[in-house]
């Protein structure tokens, strides 16, 4: 979404809810790590091969400039309005993001709801690139000093299919699951009539299934 940090909407959108972007809170460059996944042209191919529409990532350019600065103009606001408002504003947006997040099937990694996006596509993006995780793996474990540990580090929509392939193609077995907080929020600093977070959730619930339904 953009070369440097002033020109990336996601790392603003991050420093706009004082977050930390991910490019930026993590090191890719460690010697103990590997990068493994698709070019965007390997994408594109996989997707245009399942007969998927790739045309949402295409940069249309006629109107990509337009739609940027819409975009910017917006996070302007919402950090000016967090300002304004004492930083509930942020604190808000967080909860809704975080509401959002709980749903069960993007909590179990299950895109499969994901009405938007075709078939084609969401099998290119999850299960075309998985198979190069799993290819990586393999070519690590079968080399000759193999880790006492590996770490697969990927979104939650990948999760589904990935411990598939982990079990079907290299016979893992699920041991135990840990959570690690990722983001937190303080409602305190909301009226109290909007404290409600599972109402929020169920809220956002209600939407999903209206959004499936049509």
């Amino acid at each position: 979404l953009g070369g440097g940090k002033g020109d990336n909407l996601q790392a603003q959108l991050a420093d706009a809810l004082g977050l930390t972007y991910q490019l930026e809170g993590i090191d890719y460059g460690r010697p103990n790590w590997r990068v493994s996944d698709m070019a965007l042209d390997q994408v594109r191919r996989a997707v245009l091969a399942r007969g998927g529409d790739f045309s949402m990532f295409e940069p249309d350019f006629a109107t990509a400039g337009l739609n940027r600065l819409l975009v910017k103009g917006i996070l302007g606001l919402l950090g000016l309005a967090d300002k304004l408002s004492g930083g509930r504003v942020r604190v808000m947006v967080k909860a809704v993001l975080i509401a959002a997040l709980a749903q069960e099937s993007i909590a179990r990694g299950d895109m499969s709801d994901v009405a938007a996006l075709d078939q084609g596509l969401m099998d290119a993006i999850i299960k075309d690139r998985n198979a190069v995780v799993v290819e990586d793996l393999r070519e690590v474990l079968a080399g000759d000093t193999v880790p006492a540990s590996i770490a697969i580090f990927y979104g939650a929509g990948h999760m589904v299919d990935l411990e598939q392939r982990l079990r079907d193609e290299l016979g893992y077995v699920p041991g135990e699951t840990s959570w690690y907080r990722a983001i937190e929020v303080d409602l305190t600093k909301l009226p109290e009539s909007m404290r409600d977070l599972e109402g929020l959730q169920g809220q956002i619930e209600e939407m999903l299934g209206r959004r499936r339904d049509d």
